[in-house]
């Protein structure tokens, strides 16, 4: 993902780059910073961690509505990613 938001902060907008492709760029040095800005906005970690930075996000700038966007290669990752957030929300989820 960082990669993806590299592109698009600097003119290059496009899809998702695989993890080999990825993996294998090396950041420019007016790349690295845009990437480690993007380090500061992504929310990584244990579904626990993930509900903690959220509610502490949402507490601080009185949001009254969060949206989720999992940046993620594989589908099946995404969709685990959705569930997992939902699940430690205690979220109902629709079989649709």
């Amino acid at each position: 993902m960082q990669l993806a938001f590299v592109r698009l902060r600097t003119g290059r907008p496009g899809r998702l780059p695989s993890p080999d492709v990825a993996m294998k760029h090396v950041f420019a040095a007016e790349e690295a910073v845009v990437a480690d800005f993007y380090k500061h906005l992504a929310i990584v970690g244990t579904p626990e961690q993930v509900r903690a930075r959220i509610e502490d996000l949402a507490s601080s700038t009185q949001a009254d509505e969060i949206m989720i966007a999992t940046q993620a290669f594989d589908p099946a990752a995404r969709i685990r990613s959705y569930e997992l957030i939902a699940r430690t929300f205690n979220l109902q989820l629709s079989s649709d």
